[in-house]
């Protein structure tokens, strides 16, 4: 008992928190802990009710200093009168532990900031990281490694480790190729046990290139990463600047948005990062990203829409028909989302509905958006109210056609963070399979959770997928996806949104294994 109280009277002596002309300043928040260390973040607050935007500050330090502490009147802690909350976060240095242990460590804070958003008045769901050098590096690790299980470490589970865009100033991001970039002001051997990067791995980047090839950000571009603002100055001694356009050319080569602003005779770090130019600039990439809530959604869903062939000869078209029952007149904005894509960067059109009509749009995703082929979700966006139905089918064998009714889901409908809903009557046997649709109604990246459950109640799998912003994934058979292998005539899903203020539109499909006639099965 006497070990506990003292315990309570180090965590009251380690917090302190005081309120700035316009903020909430907290110090020395625990995180979590590694071990025995403690990490700890400082959390500034705007006053009032919120929930605010986070930025999320790494420090530099050639992983072996620095501290989270900052400047009152500086660049960052200036965007909490921009209103945005703002973090920053300590982790741990080489000399504590190698890595992955750093990228674990920040991971673990961006988690703990979700977990506890509703108390501090965050709204994790619009989260910014921006680093330097060191923090650099992280923060583009952060952008590059969302959802990699290997890298995400165990404290504060629950959460994802996603964010919604990434500030790199003069970060590394190639370990491997990083000595072959240096310029000749260069002072450090990168290819030496004994550099920054050497101490942070364990070893001489050339002698372990698997774990250099692991601690880098550019192993992990993938097309689903968040925008990245780049800035790197072009007489940079320290870190080369090659790092930054080989991070830039590989975001951009996966579709990613990516800006790189190379500053001509800039070294590492320094006023010409924050002048007139630069500050304004890196200001609007954080308010584009940032200031639109993340979870304004489209006013309609359509979870799937085709164009693509099927089983035994089948090839499936989707016709939309939208209707505006309103008195007046209607514009409205359709937009292609894709599958397992970011679905923000899709084709859109723009069109227009007379009072009181409809509109059919027969083979949408060829009469609308010229497309050959195609699958995934289709949004509606309109500030008129508008009800909608998209029909897939495909020529029967003997004539006519079959399918299924796709609806266009409001989002009353959607499945919300917080609010599972169930799909019952999912099956998989010799007579049927079935297939699970979920479609992303944010613009940020939301992991979902699906269970199996048997008739009895009984969970009989379970497995998280991960969503890019505004992206439709389809699971085909989903129950052997979710690891049960045995013949299930009728169980459900129960599907959950884990990603703070997220939500999808979902459906299974229930499909004949004899005639691929498909019944569609919707969230209840």
């Amino acid at each position: 008992m006497a070990s506990k109280s003292l315990f309570a009277a180090v965590a009251v002596l380690v917090f302190s928190s005081f309120r700035g002309d316009a903020v909430t300043i907290t110090r020395g928040i625990e995180y979590g802990r590694a071990g025995s260390t403690p990490l700890l973040l400082d959390l500034y607050v705007p006053d009032g009710p919120g929930p605010f935007p986070v930025i999320v500050w790494i420090h530099g330090g050639g992983w072996s200093g620095g501290t989270r502490s900052l400047d009152a009147n500086g660049p960052i802690v200036r965007q909490t009168t921009r209103g945005y909350a703002l973090a920053s976060l300590d982790y741990r240095l080489s000399g504590q532990a190698r890595f992955p242990a750093q990228i674990e460590d920040v991971k673990a804070g961006l988690r703990w900031l979700r977990k506890e958003a509703a108390t501090h008045r965050l709204d994790a769901s619009r989260l910014a990281v921006w680093g330097s050098s060191a923090g650099g590096h992280l923060v583009a690790l952060l952008g590059t490694s969302g959802g990699v299980a290997d890298l995400a470490g165990t404290l504060n589970p629950g959460q994802n480790d996603r964010v919604t865009c990434v500030v790199d100033w003069f970060g590394p991001s190639n370990f491997v190729t990083m000595a072959g970039q240096s310029l000749p002001c260069s002072t450090i051997d990168h290819s030496a046990a004994s550099s920054p990067e050497g101490q942070l791995l364990g070893c001489a980047p050339p002698s372990c290139p698997e774990t250099a090839r692991r601690a880098s950000p550019v192993t992990y571009v993938s097309p689903d990463d968040p925008p990245f603002l780049i800035v790197h100055g072009t007489n940079d001694c320290t870190v080369p600047p090659g790092q930054s356009q080989e991070l830039h050319d590989a975001l951009r080569a996966a579709g990613v948005d990516s800006t790189l602003v190379l500053i001509p005779g800039a070294g590492h770090g320094g006023a010409p990062f924050t002048d007139a130019t630069r500050l304004p600039q890196l200001e609007a990439f954080l308010d584009a990203h940032l200031r639109a809530p993340a979870s304004a959604p489209p006013r309609l869903l359509v979870p799937s829409a085709a164009r693509i062939a099927g089983a035994g000869g089948a090839f499936y078209t989707t016709s939309l028909t939208v209707s505006n029952p309103g008195p007046s007149d209607a514009a409205f904005t359709l937009r292609f989302l894709g599958n397992a894509v970011d679905g923000t960067a899709g084709p859109e059109r723009s069109l227009t509905l007379g009072a009181g009509k409809s509109a059919t749009y027969p083979d949408v995703l060829a009469s609308v958006f010229g497309l050959d082929s195609g699958f995934g979700a289709l949004a509606i966006e309109s500030e008129t109210p508008l009800v909608a139905q998209a029909e897939t089918s495909t020529p029967g064998a003997s004539g006519g056609t079959f399918g299924q009714s796709v609806p266009a889901l409001p989002s009353a409908d959607w499945i919300a963070a917080g609010t599972p809903r169930s799909i019952p009557g999912v099956g998989e046997d010799g007579a049927f399979r079935t297939n699970l649709v979920l479609a992303n109604a944010v613009t940020v990246p939301v992991d979902v959770d699906v269970a199996l459950v048997s008739e009895a109640g009984s969970t009989l799998g379970t497995k998280r997928y991960a969503l890019p912003p505004l992206g439709m994934i389809q699971v085909s058979r989903v129950v052997r996806d979710l690891g049960f292998t045995a013949p299930l005539s009728t169980g459900r899903l129960v599907v959950s949104v884990v990603t703070s203020g997220g939500a999808v539109a979902a459906y299974a499909a229930r499909i004949d294994e004899i005639t691929n006639d498909p019944r569609m099965l919707l969230p209840r």
